[in-house]
């Protein structure tokens, strides 16, 4: 699995987490003639927690698919560590809250909202680290693979609108865009890209009629 790909799915299930806990009771209030009564986090500070985590949730997406990782994973960086801040922050008022309830004979527990929203944000800042720090692609410069019999040259890069691929062989030269498995196969395999993989692209690149196409 790619690292982009992980840091996405990390960030993702931090910003489920966490908006899941912003809608989920954050305290739970105990006093006499009023009975129990939960408060949810969107009576407070989870309407912000809820908001950067679908936020985080966004940028999850954009570091799985790859489009600019490394913008997405510092956007859910920054989602992340506002909701960890804030739950934090919330936790720490409602553990000082709880002495002042207990003396007045009612009691205040923390919610298991709030805890979920604080792991949620940390989790997220992990899988944002993650999506920041995974390379981009499997392709930072050209690939090159030459057939030793044939003589076929294969060159693989990416530019901005997506990976390429030129064929050499013989006096034709054939360029073409990778189809969708074929990216896939480049961003994992990389360089390790087997004879038969190289081959299956040089034979589909092979029907497309000889052009020449620019980075």
């Amino acid at each position: 699995m790619n690292g982009h790909v992980a840091g996405g799915l990390v960030c993702g299930f931090g910003a489920l987490t966490a908006l899941i806990g912003s809608v989920s009771p954050w305290a739970t209030v105990t006093a006499p003639f009023i009975g129990k009564v939960s408060v949810n986090g969107t009576d407070g500070d989870g309407v912000i927690t809820l908001i950067l985590a679908i936020a985080a949730g966004g940028c999850a997406l954009g570091i799985a698919a790859a489009a600019s990782h490394g913008w997405f994973g510092m956007g859910a960086i920054a989602a992340g560590l506002t909701i960890t801040v804030i739950a934090a922050v919330d936790l720490n008022n409602l553990q000082s809250v709880v002495e002042e309830a207990e003396a007045i004979s009612g009691s205040i527990s923390v919610g298991g909202g709030l805890i979920a929203t604080l792991a949620g944000g940390i989790i997220t800042v992990v899988g944002g680290g993650v999506g920041v720090m995974s390379p981009r692609g499997g392709t930072a410069s050209r690939l090159k693979f030459t057939d030793p019999e044939s003589g076929e040259r294969l060159e693989i890069w990416r530019s901005q609108s997506g990976f390429f691929a030129r064929l050499t062989t013989g006096d034709r030269i054939i360029s073409d865009a990778l189809t969708p498995t074929e990216v896939a196969l480049v961003e994992e395999k990389g360089k390790g890209l087997t004879a038969d993989m190289v081959a299956a692209i040089c034979n589909r690149i092979e029907t497309r009629p000889s052009t020449s196409r620019e980075d």
